[in-house]
């Protein structure tokens, strides 16, 4: 069984322009980004629905250490989704960064 680790950067439109876009008067400004948290999603098969489609349920996780590596992710991910008695479909990270001009 082939699992699916997504990463998902959450980015703040209020903070301007693209980075690949020169600002007005052509300056790009360095952009610092320090990360803030991470959440893990563990999403697993949970019965079909009236009409026969499949359901899921994702199991979220807040509070994650930023610094964890996506294999540790990963395999704790993995041992939860073991504990569910149900197929374990994707494990899923979301980090959350603050971004800010250097």
């Amino acid at each position: 069984m082939e699992l699916e680790i997504r990463a998902q950067p959450v980015f703040h439109k209020e903070f301007g322009t693209r980075p690949d876009r020169p600002r007005e008067g052509g300056n790009l400004m360095a952009v610092v980004k320090t990360p803030q948290e991470s959440q893990i999603g563990i999403k697993v098969a949970n019965g079909t629905s009236a009409s026969g489609a499949a359901q899921f349920k994702t199991l979220r996780f807040s509070n994650v250490k930023p610094a964890a590596t996506d294999q540790d992710l990963f395999d704790v991910g993995s041992s939860i989704g073991a504990l569910q008695g149900a197929a374990l479909v994707a494990i899923i990270r979301t980090d959350t960064a603050d971004l800010s001009n250097a």
